[in-house]
């Protein structure tokens, strides 16, 4: 697929990139200084870039920046226009556009990503870094200028994603550890595993030791290492912090569905047994009435009431059905009378 260095170069436009991400030897792009933070031991930073794609006008720009290039960066340090590599990487672009003027150029800064990460999505040290985007933005308005270009430029500004705050952090190999898939020496170092997880932002790869077969991944499954919806987080959030009165009117409508089911079940399935609520939206209904063992009552509420209910059986309550009652009453009356139209047709009740 045809990316934009590409598109601008069909329509004979000349490129530039500056730590611009998945853009080592792009061939679509005249002036490429890739995104490569660490060269390694005894390379400089000259040789890193041009082994991956950076021609000679790159790395004039390279050296004409390499004051601003953090040799001694560590992670552990605090995040400073010293301590970042995007006050290199502005640096580069405004030599580009001085010297090269490209009609395209995309470059990437990672300073208030960092801060973020690091402190917070609303710390006051965000401020701080705004300051410090604005002063590079700056830099390059005024590269723009010294170059003639800045009447006739656009600028587009965007992210890659967005950030929200956390409190609490669950670190999925600690419960691998726990439940006996990773093996630990004294000084808790990993010695052996047989499930390993590798997380990624809000989500995790788990990995199952090679040949371990499916039994192993059922294990890991219950383990409680299991999956989660990011969006039933954030709703989760929203419910607790923002939507008092919608919560109050909701915990009142899902009452009335459950009473609606009780009294449903007692003028037509008078010996059921509907057991009272615990603070949920899941109603057990005790259907052993119906006079089937489990399996048959199963294929009887799918095939013939069309109802698609969590069965008792895996709770260890072979003679109960669990009814969702988070749904409109519509939903709910209609589904009510498909088991009692299925029943009057099988003779189970009048």
């Amino acid at each position: 697929m045809e990316d934009l260095f590409r598109a601008a170069r069909r329509a004979g436009r000349s490129t530039a990139a500056v730590y611009w991400p998945v853009t080592g030897l792009n061939a679509g792009i005249d002036d490429l200084i890739d995104e490569y933070f660490f060269p390694y031991y005894g390379e400089t930073p000259e040789e890193a870039f041009a082994k991956l794609g950076a021609r000679e006008a790159a790395l004039e720009a390279v050296r004409e920046n390499l004051c601003r290039f953090p040799y001694h960066f560590q992670k552990g340090l605090p995040l400073t226009r010293e301590n970042t590599f995007d006050d290199f990487v502005n640096g580069c672009a405004c030599s580009l556009i001085r010297r090269r003027r490209p009609d395209l150029l995309m470059l990437h800064n990672c300073y208030l990503d960092s801060l973020r990460h690091r402190f917070g999505v609303f710390a006051p040290q965000i401020r701080e870094g705004l300051d410090l985007m604005d002063l590079w933005l700056g830099e390059l308005m005024e590269a723009m200028e010294d170059a003639g270009v800045y009447d006739r430029t656009n600028f587009v500004i965007l992210s890659d994603h967005g950030q929200m705050n956390f409190v609490r952090r669950v670190k999925l190999n600690c419960l691998l550890a726990r439940g006996g898939f990773i093996d630990q020496d004294g000084a808790g170092q990993v010695t052996d595993w047989r499930a390993f997880a590798q997380s990624n932002g809000m989500s995790a790869t788990i990995y199952i030791k090679e040949g371990a077969g499916k039994a192993l991944e059922r294990e890991v499954g219950r383990s409680g290492c299991g999956t989660y919806s990011i969006f039933g987080v954030r709703a989760l959030e929203a419910g607790y912090e923002q939507c008092g009165p919608w919560l109050d009117e909701l915990i009142a409508y899902v009452g009335d569905n459950y009473r609606c089911l009780r009294d449903f079940m007692q003028a037509r399935f008078p010996t059921a047994f509907v057991a009272p609520m615990e603070g949920t939206y899941l109603a057990w209904v005790d259907l052993s009435c119906l006079g089937m063992d489990a399996e048959e009552r199963a294929r009887f509420l799918e095939d013939e009431a069309q109802l698609y209910l969590s069965h008792g059986a895996p709770f260890g309550a072979p003679g109960f059905e669990r009814f969702n009652l988070a749904c409109p009453r519509s939903v709910l009356s209609a589904a009510l009378d498909r088991l009692l139209s299925a029943a009057q047709r099988r003779g189970l009740v009048r």
